[in-house]
């Protein structure tokens, strides 16, 4: 193999020995392109060809040097299913047994709600009785008190009266 030319912007050059190439296209107009001076300008720039004396073609004129594949001769039958059904089969098959399973727990978490809704209602009857029951207990004692605290008042002021005059 021997290095014959080398290509910048798809044009061949030939090289000179022991000097680097200089860009031979104008400029890029602002459009993201580095721009390089001569002593900055990167080694991947100068791209060499290797051809073959044999068959002086470039690379990508080439052909493939792998073999084409080949089609089967003959046909096999399809006995029954083939794996890639029988998967997708599955995945059809796990995606009902979720979706069967979502549907159970959201039923369960329905009546577990109901049950709670239930549960909760009767508490609040049970407290509100509660809480009637003492606010009557606490009015029959209010009365009770004021009835003795008047009795009382009425012994101090009876005894108030009876004691100046002895």
């Amino acid at each position: 193999m021997e290095m014959n030319d080398i290509y910048v912007n798809h044009m061949a050059v030939e090289r000179s020995p022991g000097r680097r190439m200089k860009r031979t296209s104008p400029k890029p107009a602002g459009h993201g392109a580095a721009e390089f001076s001569d002593d900055e300008m990167p080694d991947y720039e100068n791209i060499s060809v290797m051809t073959d004396k044999k068959n002086p073609q470039a690379p990508g004129e080439m052909p493939p040097s792998y073999p084409a594949p080949t089609a089967p001769s003959t046909p096999q039958p399809a006995k029954g299913r083939t794996r890639e059904q029988k998967h997708m089969l599955m995945l059809y098959l796990l995606m009902a047994i979720c979706f069967l399973m979502w549907i159970v727990l959201l039923s369960l978490t329905v009546v577990n709600d109901q049950k709670m809704t239930g549960e909760l209602k009767r508490i609040n009857t049970s407290l509100s009785h509660r809480i009637n029951q003492v606010s009557k207990e606490v009015k029959e004692a209010q009365v009770q008190l004021g009835k003795a605290l008047t009795k009382q008042k009425a012994a101090e002021a009876a005894s108030t009266t009876k004691a100046p005059s002895s």
